[in-house]
């Protein structure tokens, strides 16, 4: 996951410093001897899964390089990429990876973005079908491109471990937009690509 900026990392530290106390209240009213170094663990962690909530995810989609018609390109992948964070209904912690990719038509940005962009957008309390959403809607308001999309394939823990404890079960969504979604040739490029990875 992309590192936060210094004034976020600042931010976080004094929330944590704060929350200590009242976190080793909760880890103790349920049963688990807290220290205040294990209060501010499990501080960091939740900050840490949750980090993408102080950060602006579009700012990795802000500057991108204008390309001509003979740099053009077909579809461009990312599979791979590890995300983590928080689901919104229990607050527990979930993992998988993700797939972004798009189809430029004006302008590009380094693959690398796509990643953090996709890492950060995970890292929010929220659900994962509103992640896949916010992706693609951040590539497309940014780059124009001729078609974007993305797909994550996670575990959630609040599935697995209780509730239907269905252990190895994963969720995945999608979100296509433009081309990918209408044009054959490029959806069954994208779904041949997905499958690969």
């Amino acid at each position: 996951m992309t590192a936060p900026a210094p004034a976020v990392r600042a931010a976080a530290r004094a929330a944590t410093r704060a929350l200590i106390e009242p976190a080793r209240q909760v880890l103790e009213g349920i049963g688990i001897p807290a220290s205040p170094d294990t209060a501010r663990r499990y501080l960091n962690t939740l900050m840490e899964l949750t980090a993408g909530a102080r950060t602006d995810p579009d700012r990795h989609l802000a500057n991108p390089a204008p390309i001509t018609d003979e740099l053009a390109a077909g579809l461009v992948t990312v599979a791979g990429i590890s995300i983590a964070g928080l689901c919104d209904q229990h607050a527990m912690p979930y993992a998988g990876t993700a797939l972004v990719a798009y189809v430029p038509a004006a302008a590009r940005v380094p693959t690398a973005k796509l990643a953090r962009l996709a890492q950060e957008y995970a890292a929010r309390p929220t659900s994962q079908d509103e992640i896949t959403r916010e992706i693609v809607g951040a590539i497309m308001r940014h780059l124009r491109p001729v078609g974007a999309a993305a797909i994550l394939t996670a575990t959630h823990t609040c599935m697995t471990l209780r509730g239907a404890c269905a252990t190895g079960a994963t969720v995945t969504t999608s979100h296509v937009r433009g081309d990918l979604a209408t044009d054959p040739t490029l959806h069954a490029e994208l779904i041949a690509t997905w499958s690969r990875s």
